[in-house]
């Protein structure tokens, strides 16, 4: 192998590694609290949007909390749902349940990233971001 060839192969494996590593930037794990009106909300999903549109979600559990892991970093925006109980088509005599675990009304603007008024900055690593909705004013 010539001296030429190694000094490419070289730059070659340096240009690698460094596109690899730079490639290799880790995702984040989003975690909090679920609250409205300061009352936690026992069950719905935080769903975590990225810029390009794509969407991970986290349960909310009965306490609140939340956990949604894997987000690539970057800005992302955050939404809130939870679920009315629903009839169940395969046995109508089943009572309705909710999807996702206890229901708790809240605005359908935070079921809208452009409304919900949360988004972060997503980092590698654990990220802490509490969620406190506000109940709309009674007759609305």
């Amino acid at each position: 192998m010539s001296c030429l060839d190694k000094r490419t192969s070289r730059w070659a494996f340096t240009a690698g590694a460094f596109l690899t590593l730079a490639g290799c930037g880790g995702t984040g794990d989003i975690a909090g609290k679920v609250t409205l009106d300061g009352n936690p909300v026992p069950g719905g999903l935080v769903t975590i949007y990225d810029i390009e549109g794509r969407n991970l979600s986290g349960m909310i559990q009965q306490d609140g909390s939340y956990t949604v892991a894997g987000v690539p970093p970057g800005k992302a925006g955050v939404v809130i749902q939870t679920s009315p109980p629903q009839k169940s088509f395969i046995n109508p005599r089943n009572p309705p349940r909710a999807l996702w675990g206890p229901y708790v009304k809240i605005s359908q603007r935070y079921a809208d990233p452009a409304k919900s008024g949360f988004s972060l900055d997503v980092k590698k690593g654990e990220q802490k971001l509490d969620l406190p909705l506000v109940g709309e004013p009674e007759g609305k």
